[in-house]
């Protein structure tokens, strides 16, 4: 997926989001949120929506862990 590419290109630890990328990780992060909530409704999952599912979770981490950092020096001015 997109996310993962920014997080390797990056790392989590080296990023510090913008106001528009935080607006950009929100939306990543409510977008997954749904589909978390698609999946959950279902009786039976295939061992594919599992990984799904884990997947998920861990992005959602991830986006987590990236909107509880500081926001760059350039927003810190304004």
């Amino acid at each position: 997926m997109a996310n993962q590419d920014m997080f390797r290109a990056a790392g989590p630890a080296d990023f510090v989001p913008d106001t528009y990328h935080i607006e950009k990780l929100k939306r990543q992060h409510k977008t997954l949120e749904t589909r978390l909530m698609e999946l959950s409704r279902r009786a039976v999952l295939t061992p594919a929506e599992e990984e799904e599912i884990r997947e998920i979770k861990h992005q959602k981490l991830m986006i987590k862990d990236l909107l509880s950092q500081p926001v760059g020096p350039a927003e810190k001015e304004t």
